[in-house]
């Protein structure tokens, strides 16, 4: 088991030194390398056990559910999965090299299912006002005919093809503020939730990040929203899989519902 020095930065994300935090918890710590500041990256592999169960556990309720899963109850399961995976994140963020204001990430493709897509747009919706909603309709109006047909992302080829083409075009998400910052943020969605590097800022500008973090737990998440996405809107369906489309394509059609038309 990996040792953590007294005085280190406690790996629980606290900010804390590790003597003031977690010492006297019996925990397994993993070394994942070493972040662009040249600090090693130590992963308290532990507490991402925990919340791996916890996400199990919250599968099995879902899966037990004998009624229907209304939309409303569908977003407050999708929240409590976001919930973990923040907490999951935050054990990695503070090796990592993104920070608020930081949007090359912003610039890459996206792909969401249709619960996500409703949540996004229950947050507009209720939080902009008319204006604002227009400003953000004419922006994917004025995109829309960049956005990848649904069915080219169920091919990885088609797929490679849609996200060279993105990042060559660099046109960045419909939800991304003039002074590059995500205006939802709040509900943004799992793919850009679980999106962290370790790797040098400058790096992504150059589209060659590395040291991405990559876990169990989050495919599992993915995973899990995908299926419920399905218990919701069980028509939703492309390829024998989830249908999935470009994050703006689900309001190609404007923000009082989101384009369930295959």
């Amino acid at each position: 088991m990996l040792k953590v020095g007294r005085n280190d930065r406690c790996p629980c994300g606290s900010g804390e030194k590790y003597k003031k935090c977690c010492i006297n918890k019996e925990a397994e710590y993993q070394k994942l390398g070493v972040n662009y500041k040249g600090e090693e990256i130590i992963f308290d592999k532990s507490s991402s056990n925990q919340i791996y169960r916890e996400i199990k556990a919250l599968n099995r309720e879902v899966f037990n559910l004998k009624q229907p899963i209304q939309v409303n109850m569908g977003l407050n399961l999708l929240n409590e999965y976001y919930n973990l995976s923040d907490r999951n994140m935050k054990l990695f963020s503070q090796y990592a090299s993104c920070h608020k204001g930081c949007s090359e990430c912003c610039y890459i493709h996206v792909e969401i299912s249709a619960i996500e897509a409703e949540n996004i747009r229950k947050y507009i919706i209720n939080h902009f006002t008319p204006d604002e909603i227009n400003r953000i309709e004419e922006k994917i109006i004025e995109q829309s005919r960049h956005f990848p047909n649904y069915k080219s992302l169920y091919s990885e080829k088609d797929l490679e093809v849609v996200r060279s083409y993105i990042q060559k075009e660099h046109f960045g998400c419909a939800f991304l503020s003039n002074n590059g910052e995500c205006v939802i943020y709040q509900v943004r969605p799992l793919n850009c939730r679980t999106f962290l590097v370790a790797s040098d800022p400058d790096d992504c500008k150059e589209g060659r990040t590395n040291l991405e973090y990559r876990s169990n737990v989050i495919e599992e998440l993915k995973n899990e929203v995908e299926c419920l996405s399905l218990r919701i809107y069980p028509n939703l369906v492309y390829n024998n899989r989830v249908l999935v489309r470009y994050i703006s394509d689900w309001f190609a059609d404007g923000f009082k519902n989101i384009k369930l038309k295959l």
